[in-house]
């Protein structure tokens, strides 16, 4: 019997014509036996349409409830990072860049917003939108340039910081 395909992953034609043929013949015998051939053609072909719909039920709005929610993500995040930057530049923050790349010792942290805030100090401000948390990357990416620092890069970092190796601690914002 063909394995079904893992729940994250995209069934493709073949994929799904594997799946309805395992599934349409259970114990190898045929589900048209007693049937003549051209009730028999129909009939299988009614019943491959049917283990289609079925597969593409089962399977198909799992992998389309996957991508709704990841593009409902993108969504609530960049709209909770449009309302960091009002919130920040409202409390007398400058902000210096969005999705700004730091390289730290464990590797490159991207900065929501890279601020100066009114003190004159320097903030990654890290935003999550709902329910979402950092992950434990993140967190330690975040430990690390607060303690260790790390080098500003790539093209959206303020050109006159590009380079700099600079600890900096990081805020987070909730919406």
């Amino acid at each position: 019997m063909a394995a079904k395909p893992k729940r994250n992953t995209v069934v493709t034609r073949i994929e799904k014509a594997k799946i309805v043929k395992a599934k349409g013949s259970p114990k190898g015998g045929s589900s048209t036996a007693g049937k003549s051939s051209s009730s028999a053609k129909k009939s299988s072909s009614l019943n491959k349409q049917i283990m289609e719909d079925s597969v593409d039920d089962a399977v198909g709005d799992k992998v389309t409830d996957k991508a709704k929610i990841l593009e409902m993500n993108k969504l609530s995040g960049a709209a909770a990072e449009k309302l960091a930057a009002e919130d920040l530049v409202s409390q007398g923050n400058i902000i210096l860049g969005s999705q700004v790349s730091v390289r730290t010792s464990a590797g490159i942290r991207r900065i929501a917003h890279l601020i100066m805030d009114p003190a004159g100090n320097l903030k990654a401000v890290e935003v999550k939108a709902g329910n979402a948390r950092r992950n434990a990357s993140q967190l330690r990416k975040d430990f690390l340039l607060e303690t260790e620092g790390g080098v500003i890069i790539g093209k959206n970092a303020p050109r006159d910081l590009v380079g700099q190796f600079r600890k900096i601690p990081t805020i987070e914002m909730r919406y």
